[in-house]
């Protein structure tokens, strides 16, 4: 017992003293809690007592003050009492990591790093725009309702919309997993909503060129990009397979170079390796003459096929245009994104009447190529015509190859 005090009451290693204020004719007792000074008063000590008896048991169990907790930890107590839980009911609960989403997605990227460059692009880019708003948020912490809200303010096209939500339920679930989440129950992402395709699939729209759109294409495009054109159009490679990825160096992937095409023998074809691919699948894609026609007008033949800056970027010599610029103003129309891929699979399609063997070429399902390529109203002249677009028929201002 300290000096001057005429009580003390014990609880562990917790002790707080008694002292009389003969001033005041009371009696007080004070501590320190949180760094800060914490006393009571009372005329009777045995009543002071019996309360200091509750504080001092509450301080060596380290359980927090009442006044302390904030209103959801007060309805947290509430909903715990009102269902009976017990401690024994809390110790067997599972308890797991508590780490921000921005946390848990940098190590989901991690984990990531020997999948492919695109699926890490797509989780990279999508998971950045939600961390923008959840970032600093516990991950346990962010509900279905919060998701299922945010999805629908950034994404009003239900396919981006689920494709937003894969990249989400993806971090959820590998949260889950590592013992960032709860275990063995369904996780808030993949509670949320699940946009249905369907109504849009019945009024999409796939754009494509037709074979006098691209001629005049061929006609106005730059030299050095003559290979984007022509294997878009006569191969259905995608862009990204063939520019590399400028907006983030770090992880720019392989693309598409010349010693992957084959021009000569009997069966002249592009070999487009699994490190091109989008799919990270190898494929193998026939070349027509009107195409190698094309690629054999470029001399120096090796290392990336498109060995220049992507289309939509602006060429100072060209009065800060970019070569999409040049592109429309010779068309006179506006640039259809993707349309060069969408022709390809299209007039394919009708040219062999075979929906798999297209799907090999270009990289997709069956179940893609036939949704979207399979056109019942266009006509086989339609597709004679694109195929036979070749240097031979097409009239270009005479310029230097590279």
């Amino acid at each position: 017992m300290k000096a001057g005090a005429v009580a003390t009451v014990k609880s562990g290693p917790i002790s707080i003293s008694v002292y009389y204020l003969k001033s005041k004719g009371t009696y007080e007792a004070k501590w320190t809690e949180d760094r800060r000074e914490k006393r009571i008063q009372n005329k009777d000590v045995e009543t002071l007592k019996r309360r200091l008896r509750k504080q001092a048991k509450r301080l060596s169990g380290n359980v927090p003050a009442a006044e302390t907790l904030t209103a959801d930890e007060l309805r947290l107590v509430q909903v715990i009492r009102e269902k009976g839980i017990t401690m024994s009911d809390l110790e067997s609960v599972q308890t797991y990591e508590s780490v921000t989403v921005q946390e848990a997605a940098s190590r989901l990227l991690e984990s990531k790093k020997d999948t492919s460059t695109d699926n890490q692009r797509t989780l990279r880019t999508q998971l950045a725009q939600f961390g923008r708003k959840f970032g600093k948020r516990k991950i346990a912490s962010v509900t279905t309702t919060e998701i299922d809200a945010w999805l629908r303010k950034v994404a009003d096209n239900p396919r981006t919309r689920r494709n937003k939500r894969a990249s989400i339920v993806t971090l959820w679930r590998w949260a889950r997993d590592k013992g960032l989440l709860p275990q063995d129950m369904q996780t808030a992402a993949e509670r949320t909503d699940f946009p249905s395709v369907q109504k849009q699939k019945r009024s999409q729209v796939i754009e494509t060129w037709t074979a006098g759109e691209l001629e005049k294409m061929l006609k106005a495009v730059p030299h050095p990009y003559v290979p984007w054109i022509a294997l878009s159009a006569f191969a259905g490679i995608r862009t990204l397979e063939l520019f590399p990825n400028e907006k983030d160096p770090a992880n720019r992937k392989r693309v598409l170079e010349w010693e992957d095409i084959i021009l000569t023998g009997k069966e002249p074809r592009i070999i487009v390796p699994a490190a091109v691919s989008k799919t990270a699948e190898k494929r193998t894609v026939p070349v027509s003459e009107p195409l190698a026609g094309w690629l054999k007008e470029t001399k120096n033949r090796t290392g990336p096929v498109c060995n220049c800056v992507v289309p939509w970027k602006g060429v100072k010599s060209r009065g800060g245009k970019s070569v999409i610029d040049l592109i429309t103003d010779a068309l006179q129309a506006k640039w259809k994104r993707n349309a060069l891929r969408h022709s390809y699979g299209t007039y394919r399609v009708l040219e062999t009447d075979h929906v798999g063997k297209v799907a090999l070429e270009m990289g997709n399902s069956e179940r893609v190529v036939k949704n979207h390529y399979h056109d019942a109203g266009r006509r086989k002249a339609e597709s004679k015509k694109w195929f036979s677009l070749g240097p031979d028929t097409v009239s270009r201002k005479l310029e230097v190859a590279a």
